[in-house]
């Protein structure tokens, strides 16, 4: 009994060490996408709602009306030609 447990010891060693290196491949040409892996499941709190401002005008600027003053005239007094007091 001792020697045949041994034997399928030795025979079962052997068909291990005989598959070492050996890739058995059924070459079926088909290209299938790898499993996709499982997502964790994250239950935590949920996101902070952001209430974004309104939009701001901006402010309507009013410039003052501009102020001219008057020009400055300068005239000369006015000539009056007149033939004197003797009337030539």
């Amino acid at each position: 009994m001792k020697k045949l447990l041994l034997i399928a010891a030795v025979l079962a060693g052997a068909v291990s060490i005989s598959r070492a290196g050996v890739n058995v491949n059924i070459g079926i040409g088909i290209p299938v996408p790898p499993l996709p892996l499982p997502v964790p499941v994250i239950i935590g709190h949920p996101a902070p709602v952001i209430i974004p401002a309104p939009p701001v005008r901006p402010p309507v600027v009013v410039a003052p009306p501009v102020y001219c003053p008057p020009r400055v005239v300068i005239s000369r007094p006015p000539v009056i030609y007149s033939r004197g007091p003797y009337g030539y």
